[in-house]
């Protein structure tokens, strides 16, 4: 059986988060992108060829994910 490619794990908002809070990214082979904001008319184009989204605050609306075939979960982070 083929291996599956590494996941594309893309951060929206790294920013929304204090400098001081460790964030434990996934064990498995991954890549990872991060950005420190991203504006609601950026986000389909930073998240081309993610397999996953972590946001904060911006909105992945319809239209983004309609051109975003290999995203497969987006994930809201929040701290409290």
């Amino acid at each position: 059986m083929p291996s599956s490619p590494r996941p594309r794990i893309v951060w929206l908002e790294r920013d929304t988060f204090p400098p001081g809070v460790r964030v434990n990214r996934p064990a498995c082979p991954h890549d990872w992108q991060e950005y420190a904001a991203t504006p609601p008319e950026a986000v389909a184009d930073r998240l081309a060829g993610a397999t996953v989204a972590i946001v904060n605050k911006v909105a992945v609306r319809r239209d983004a994910i309609e051109r975003l075939p290999g995203l497969r979960l987006v994930s809201v982070s929040a701290t409290m």
